[in-house]
């Protein structure tokens, strides 16, 4: 359904108990009519256009348990009575544009479980009144502009088991007291300003499945611990900003199952660890700008799970590994910036889920592989600095291909004119030079901007080779134009006299052909 919520009809239906007008096309605001629905238990308007601000008409739903209006365009501050709603368990506001702080009348939703404000504009404080939630089970204020520290009233939330404070302005350090919250089964700090060390209370936290404390300003020594929180599943630490140092003489020896590990930027030197080969259960592995060297582990090629592994920026060496590409899950790979050297595999095809594939930065050689065309799923691939290869054109099944904002230099191969079902090329924000191939479907593509050396019809840039050839009608300099007048001049003397001769040579030819008729 489209257009706005009819008022009128829609205040009439007050023994409705459950409403639910979700993933609609309504705009407008909610009709004032609204608080005429006393009875309304459950009222859900998700994944709309509806805007304006929130009005004090909603406090009129006293018997109100769950309140979901995400994805919408509301904006301004959370109305007032929202606080008033007593019987209230679950309010989802997030992904709107709502601003100004959470006011301290919050504290009086004792019976709130959840509790949803991310993506909003939200900000100032968190207020101590929040401690009074003593039912609440979990908390996102991810993607807003909240600061200050963590109340210490959030040490009453003992049933909170989901805690997301993620993408703010929160600073100050972690409080010791966090640990403290025995039944938090995720708890995301991160993309925040949080100083000092990583409090060694948490592993106090004998529930916690997921930590991620990454792109923060932490500092000191990654403890150790954090492998011993048997429950633990995700870890993400370090990240920009962050002070955190790995002690690289520490021996490692699992007492958790991991799923994800990030920890980018966390001065890990030497080979990657060999306990990280171990997690038979792990999907996604980031160590990325470390500074790790040696060759890339067989354990860890031979780990078929892994669907993310991201070890850009360090200094690993060798061959890469064939058997990465026999995986049946691996969705992104990026080994860019390292000293991988050698020939792509012949077998990166049989990698058929890859979607982004980064190389990029590297010493590799020779000629993209075949089979390469049978990577269907392959949306980003970042090789081809240095110039484009001439073999390239042996990709005759490929259909699309994006090579924009790398640091290709040189000129794109008039052999690329053989992909004759290559429908879409972006070769923009590099460095290639010469003139665009001008034949096919090269023609009518148009992803060559920003390579300041390129010239030719797509981008209309005259290639030098070309100006001479220009007649007067297409711009051609005074020179061009006296060359083009002459030939012109010849033309039109020549034609009458080419034209009588030719009568006068067939006519001679007609009478000498009429001797031999019978």
């Amino acid at each position: 359904m489209t257009g706005e919520i009819p008022g009128e009809g829609f205040g009439n239906l007050t023994k409705l108990v459950h409403l639910n007008m979700t993933q609609n096309r309504f705009d407008g605001s909610i009709p004032t009519q609204i608080s005429r629905l006393t009875n309304l238990r459950y009222l859900d308007m998700s994944f709309n256009s509806l805007g304006g601000k929130l009005g004090p008409e909603l406090g009129s739903l006293r018997n109100l348990n769950s309140l979901e209006l995400k994805r919408n365009n509301f904006h301004g501050p959370i109305p007032p009575q929202l606080f008033k709603l007593k019987s209230l368990r679950f309010l989802d506001l997030s992904d709107n544009q709502l601003e100004g702080g959470l006011s301290p009348e919050v504290g009086k939703l004792g019976n709130l479980e959840k509790l949803f404000l991310k993506a909003n504009f939200l900000s100032r404080k968190i207020p101590e009144e929040i401690g009074n939630l003593t039912n609440l089970r979990e908390f996102s204020l991810q993607n807003n502009k909240f600061l200050g520290g963590i109340p210490s009233s959030i040490v009453n939330l003992k049933k909170l088991e989901e805690l997301d404070l993620s993408e703010n302005s929160f600073s100050m350090q972690i409080p010791t007291f966090i640990g403290t919250l025995p039944n938090i089964t995720a708890l995301d700090l991160s993309d925040n300003t949080f100083t000092g060390p990583i409090p060694s209370s948490i592993q106090n936290m004998s529930k916690l499945e997921v930590l991620r404390l990454h792109n923060n300003m932490l500092d000191g020594e990654i403890p150790t611990w954090l492998f011993k929180i048997t429950t633990l599943e995700q870890l993400f630490i370090g990240g920009k900003g962050n002070g955190l140092i790995w002690n690289n003489e520490a021996k490692i020896v699992p007492d958790c199952s991991l799923a994800f590990l990030s920890m980018p930027s966390c001065n890990i030197s030497g080979q990657i660890p060999e306990w990280i080969s171990s997690q038979k259960d792990m999907a996604i592995l980031d160590l990325s700008n470390n500074k790790l060297v040696g060759r890339f582990p067989y354990a860890l090629a031979d780990q078929g799970n892994l669907e993310i592994i991201i070890l850009s920026e360090n200094n690993l060496e060798g061959l890469i590994p064939p058997l990465l590409f026999e995986s049946k899950y691996l969705l992104v790979l990026d080994l860019s910036r390292n000293n991988f050297d050698g020939e792509l595999p012949t077998n990166i095809g049989n990698a058929k889920r890859i979607d982004g594939l980064f190389l990029s930065g590297n010493n590799l050689s020779g000629q993209i592989p075949m089979s390469i065309s049978r990577l269907n799923s392959l949306r980003t691939l970042d090789l081809i600095s240095g110039g484009i290869p001439v073999s390239f054109d042996d990709l005759q099944n490929i259909e699309s291909s994006d090579l924009s904002h790398n640091e290709t230099s040189g000129p794109i191969p008039q052999s690329l004119v053989n992909l004759v079902q290559l429908t879409v090329l972006d070769v923009s924000n590099n460095k290639l030079t010469g003139k665009i191939p001008v034949v096919r479907q090269m023609d009518t593509m148009n992803g060559f901007e920003n390579n300041t050396g390129l010239c030719g019809m797509q981008i209309k840039v005259t290639c030098p080779e070309d100006i001479r050839s220009l007649s007067p009608l297409e711009g051609g300099d005074g020179e061009d134009e006296k060359q083009s007048w002459f030939l012109w001049e010849g033309t039109w003397v020549g034609f009458p006299v080419g034209f009588f001769t030719t009568i006068l040579i067939m006519g001679y030819f007609l009478d000498f052909l009429w001797l031999f008729k019978i």
